[in-house]
């Protein structure tokens, strides 16, 4: 199975038990395999990720805002031309800009390729989506990523950043096979904070709400270390 990222979360469970007591506090970074360091570093950094301390012994990492990615360089399998998104492998990061317009212009500009028609502006039926503008789009190993931004009022406050277009990784979304299956790991077994079911886009997903806002596309979420109070995706 084909498996283009890989969270790294630093963790060790205390216990075999699924009701053994929650041990996680927070995702640390999220892995990309890639084909060509190089190719990869570049592509990213054009989209304002910059390098942070030294690479590890694995690969280059880079970081946006509070977030941080590592490029991995990696032999394995290319992802399928007919990957669609509820494949079970399917995985996208969503990377916070304060212009979509500008900042998709960039993406294209540094090689990424085209998954939206351009960007789209959420419906308003949808009151933690109305408003909400994203596009999605291929880096140059196939991985799909998104650009989102957040109208006033909506998402964590450091998203209203307008002094820098890439502001940070606001979440990413994994496709699930069991909802029940995934959340009994996620939140019982990992510790994410009491999600909810909501109904997003003609599927059921989980919405953290712990979060002043909930993420339109959360599935799960972690608290994170400080403040206490909020929370991150995954």
């Amino acid at each position: 199975m084909i498996r283009p990222f890989a969270f790294v979360c630093g963790l060790l469970l205390a216990a075999s038990s699924v009701k053994a007591a929650p041990a996680v506090a927070s995702v640390n970074r999220v892995v990309i395999s890639v084909s060509q360091l190089d190719q990869a570093a570049s592509f990213y950094t054009a989209l304002s990720f910059m390098p942070v301390g030294p690479d590890t012994t694995s690969g280059l990492v880079l970081g946006l805002g509070r977030e941080t990615i590592v490029l991995v360089p990696s032999a394995g399998r290319p992802i399928p031309l007919d990957s669609r998104s509820n494949d079970r492998w399917f995985q996208h990061l969503a990377i916070v800009v304060s212009d979509i317009e500008r900042a998709y212009a960039v993406v294209r500009q540094a090689g990424g390729r085209p998954i939206s028609t351009g960007p789209q502006l959420l419906p308003a039926w949808n009151p933690n989506a109305g408003g909400i503008r994203a596009v999605y789009f291929r880096d140059p190993d196939d991985h799909p990523l998104e650009l989102i931004q957040f109208p006033p009022g909506k998402g964590d406050p450091r998203w209203q950043d307008k002094d820098h277009l890439f502001l940070g990784i606001d979440h990413s979304a994994v496709a699930a096979g069991d909802t029940e299956r995934s959340l009994a790991f996620y939140r019982d077994r990992l510790g994410c904070a009491s999600p909810a079911p909501a109904r997003i886009g003609g599927s059921s997903k989980s919405v953290c709400r712990q979060c002043p806002t909930p993420t339109f596309v959360s599935r799960l979420c972690v608290p994170k270390v400080a403040p206490a109070s909020s929370c991150s995706t995954i």
